[in-house]
C-alpha cells in the first residue's frame, strides 16, 4: 500500500493497492483505477475537485464518469478483493 500525490498538490492523492489505484480530492475518493477499467465521480464540489477529475480523465483515457454513491460501491467491492 502506498499514498502518492500524483500533482504534487498535496490535496491531490492517491492510494495504491496492488495494481488498483483509488483517487481523492481532499479526503473525498473521487476516481478509481484498475488494470481493466477507470472510473471518476461527476464532479459536484467545485472547480479544484473539478481539475482532479479532469487530470484522472486525461490521465487514463476511457475513464466513465458515474455517480458518486456508485463509485463508492465500486471502490468497496475493489477493496473487498484486494483482501480476500
Amino acid at each position: 500500500m502506498k499514498l502518492i500525490h500524483p500533482t504534487n498538490l498535496t490535496n491531490f492523492s492517491a492510494l495504491q493497492i496492488g495494481d488498483v489505484e483509488v483517487h481523492f480530492s481532499y479526503q473525498t475518493p473521487i476516481g478509481l483505477v484498475t488494470p481493466f477499467i477507470s472510473y471518476v465521480a461527476e464532479n459536484i464540489w467545485g472547480s479544484t475537485t473539478g481539475g482532479h477529475i479532469n487530470f484522472i480523465k486525461r490521465s487514463y483515457p476511457g475513464t466513465e464518469e458515474i455517480e458518486h454513491s456508485r463509485l463508492m460501491n465500486y471502490i468497496k467491492e475493489e477493496m473487498r478483493n484486494a483482501y480476500d
